[in-house]
């Protein structure tokens, strides 16, 4: 079974930002991901709490799409990995994009439709677990680690950017 990472570096009242590092091609991947804020596990309004999940591509038949269920976190169902841009986009799942940047005043995930084909791409039909996890800090943590090409440092700096005018209340 694959692992994969999410790095989540920005809880806000308004949503939670993180990253998922692809790296089974031969150019990884750096996808961001955007969901709800944290809003202690509530169903269809919280992100989901940190741990370790199963997830498996499949046919969400009430929205007509393919996307990656989320399986295992306590007290929640239908939790998924789709396409979107904002926190307005999701009810307890995640969306992924290529780039962070601002859509109509809010924070958010661009290219999402984009980094969809590149997520799927890397995962097939294979199931896979997802490994969510940061301390609580009272500052934001970066990992840098997997920046290993300007292109993504400069994609880390852009994000700095985005993130710098933001309330400290909500760092």
């Amino acid at each position: 079974m694959n692992r994969f990472q999410v790095t989540r570096y920005y809880y806000g009242n308004d949503c939670t930002l993180g990253f998922l590092a692809l790296g089974r091609s031969a150019e990884p991947a750096l996808l961001y991901t955007i969901e709800d804020a944290w809003k202690e596990n509530r169903p269809r309004e919280s992100c989901i709490p940190d741990g370790l999940y199963l997830c498996r591509p499949r046919q969400y038949f009430a929205g007509g799409y393919l996307a990656i269920e989320v399986s295992g976190v306590p007290g929640r169902s239908t939790i998924l990995i789709h396409r979107g841009n904002t926190a307005e986009d999701v009810t307890g799942c995640i969306v992924v994009g290529q780039r962070l940047g601002v859509l109509a005043g809010k924070l958010a995930v661009l290219n999402s439709a984009q980094a969809w084909v590149r997520l799927m791409g890397e995962l097939g039909s294979r199931v896979f677990a997802i490994a969510r996890t940061i301390p609580a800090l009272d500052a934001i943590r970066i990992r840098v680690g997997f920046l290993t090409c300007e292109e993504e440092i400069q994609r880390f700096f852009g994000a700095v950017e985005v993130l710098a005018p933001q309330p400290a209340q909500s760092l």
